[in-house]
């Protein structure tokens, strides 16, 4: 009897808006994940490699949830009857999705979490212990890196890097004398410029808190595709990589 009774319930309807609504809140969760590592953390993406990414993340979490849908609304499709229920079923997707990847933002958002990856790339030390204003922009060829920390600690840092002392890594040395002068391409400043100065033009992606230039005291570690920037009247450590 209790069979049969199950066997009549009417089949409720395969909810599309549960599911619309479900996919429009993935997006958003990643969407504001994505704000959240800018405003913050003051981190910048690639404008290009951005959008791409996310329409392929969105292409697998949306297909993920409706598969999820489809199977749970083939189980439930006679047992279910009430549209909260399924509202409640068809909003699990989204609701884990915002707790994982809110623990995942959190995490690697944060810009320690960031350097210490782009650090590592090239067989850099890890950052210091006193690091402080950290900066960061990313893109799909290029890695920026800003931070200060106390001259002690920039100096360990230097000599902790193995990748500093391969060979193929240049290091100069800057001063009054010999300053390192950044601007336009093509141009160089009509006035106050010394024999011994150096004129070097930026990657037009460069941020505008990477600073080229060394006036007074400061290093320069380069090679192809490389450059580490040390400013020693600033304490602050430059970084900038090509892949």
């Amino acid at each position: 009897m209790a069979t049969k009774m199950r066997n009549n319930r009417e089949t409720s309807p395969f909810p599309w808006w549960y599911c619309i609504l479900n996919g429009l809140l993935i997006y958003l969760v990643w969407w504001a994940g994505l704000k959240v590592d800018t405003v913050l953390y003051g981190n910048t993406d690639d404008y290009i490699l951005v959008p791409v990414i996310t329409v392929i993340v969105m292409i697998v979490l949306w297909f993920a949830s409706f598969l999820f849908q489809i199977i749970v609304y083939l189980i439930l499709r006679r047992r279910l009857q009430r549209q909260f229920d399924w509202l409640l079923l068809f909003i699990i997707p989204a609701t884990a999705f915002t707790i994982v990847f809110g623990k995942q933002i959190h995490h690697q958002c944060q810009p320690s979490v960031k350097a210490t990856s782009i650090l590592s790339s090239r067989d850099l030390a890890k950052l210091p212990q006193s690091t402080s204003e950290i900066k960061i922009w990313r893109t799909q060829f290029h890695d920026y890196l800003r931070f200060q920390a106390t001259p002690e600690d920039i100096e360990d840092f230097l000599n902790d890097s193995s990748y500093l002392h391969n060979k193929h890594v240049i290091c100069e040395a800057y001063s009054p004398t010999r300053r390192r002068l950044v601007g336009p391409k093509g141009q160089k400043p009509e006035h106050g410029f010394n024999e011994g100065d150096i004129y070097v033009t930026l990657n037009h992606n460069a941020p505008n808190w990477y600073e080229g230039s060394l006036e007074e005291s400061g290093r320069v570690y380069s090679e192809y595709g490389f450059e580490l920037i040390v400013n020693d009247k600033t304490n602050t450590v430059f970084l900038h990589l090509e892949h």
